[in-house]
């Protein structure tokens, strides 16, 4: 009988105001999947213990994440670190912990960027390299998210922000 791994992937939404979570875990035949679970650790360090459906795509807003109450429009998800515990029963013997950096804003807020570089708006090759240094930047942050370094990930995402707001507020609007 093969062995119960468990495993999520993140999937990108293109939305700021969701995020997808999918099981990707390896279940024998037989197996009996009881009480999945996952918990969502946010950047500002408050979490939540939500059902999970196994074997499926799951996805996630400021509602569900309580970040919002009942009622309220919903708000972006904030960029920065989460983490997330998936566990079945029993928890002790059944549990994956994941951590990523969410960076859908900063995406966004690039993506104007490189928009204005195509607008008539003065765009320099000097523009171009500014706007990469930043999106390999971002890309830096995420792969220090991916590899446990969460310090040095957000340091990069702070960098990464701070330049492309100075690239941005030196610019025309589109």
């Amino acid at each position: 009988m093969a062995d119960v791994k468990l495993d999520l992937l993140f999937l990108d939404s293109h939305s700021c105001y969701s995020m997808v979570v999918a099981d990707i875990s390896t279940y024998p035949s037989d197996f009996n999947i009881v009480s999945p679970t996952i918990e969502i650790t946010t950047p500002s360090g408050e979490y939540v213990t939500l059902p999970f459906t196994a074997k499926s795509v799951n996805i996630y807003d400021s509602l569900a994440l309580h970040l919002t109450c009942d009622g309220d429009d919903l708000e972006p998800l904030p960029d920065g670190i989460y983490q997330f515990k998936y566990t079945i029963t029993p928890a002790t013997d059944y549990f994956i912990t994941k951590t990523i950096i969410r960076t859908n804003t900063i995406q966004e807020s690039l993506d104007n960027a490189y928009m204005k570089l195509d607008m008539d708006c003065s765009g320099s090759k000097e523009d171009e390299v500014i706007i990469q240094d930043i999106e390999y930047t971002i890309k830096e942050s995420i792969a220090a998210a991916n590899s446990c370094a969460q310090d040095l990930s957000m340091k990069l995402y702070r960098i990464a922000n701070n330049k492309l707001s100075r690239f941005n507020n030196n610019k025309c609007c589109i």
